[in-house]
């Protein structure tokens, strides 16, 4: 699955969560009338999760996926030069 994906899938998640904590009275999920702390929690959890989307989805390509690709050749002359020491 691509970064991009993810990112997106996240961003959807984290608008369900923040708006179902703030929709949970009326959809009959809430416990007790009024704004509660739970769904003040579950709010801000939303938030959290859509702003680390939207700032993955602002990040350069380039800087998305920074892993170190180590060629097996590399890996073999590296170990052969420790070896030979």
């Amino acid at each position: 699955m691509s970064v991009k994906r993810i990112t997106i899938i996240l961003a959807v998640a984290g608008v369900l969560i923040g708006l179902g904590s703030l929709l949970a009275d009326v959809i009959g999920l809430g416990s007790s009338p009024g704004f509660g702390r739970r769904q003040l929690y579950g709010v801000v959890a939303g938030l959290l999760i859509l702003a680390v989307a939207f700032h993955r989805l602002r990040l350069p390509e380039s800087q998305e996926s920074q892993v170190d690709v180590i060629e097996p050749a590399q890996v073999e002359a590296d170990t052969a030069d420790k070896s030979g020491e």
